[in-house]
């Protein structure tokens, strides 16, 4: 669901620009915030420093995603460092 008329297009092109505008977080940075125990909703992204806060506010709010799924929970910490990830 999107708010304010925002076309799908439209969020993904902001997310685009705020994603590669700042480098992925360090080994380090993901290492602490995994150790805070299992991240499995978008906003914990934004709560533990990994991502960007307006990229988890366009995910939840104009997109209403709020829960991930259970691979995304799963290959996260891989996926935010810019490595490839593949599920079969």
């Amino acid at each position: 669901m999107m708010r304010h008329g925002a076309s799908a297009a439209a969020v993904e092109a902001e997310a685009e620009e705020q994603t590669y505008s700042e480098s992925p977080p360090s080994d380090a940075e993901i290492d602490e915030a995994t150790a805070m125990g299992p991240i499995t909703k978008f906003k914990q992204l934004a709560e533990r420093g990994l991502v960007e806060p307006s990229i988890i506010r366009t995910l939840t709010e104009s997109m209403g995603l709020k829960t991930m799924t259970q691979v995304q929970s799963l290959t996260i910490s891989e996926a935010i460092t810019g490595k490839d990830v593949y599920v079969a």
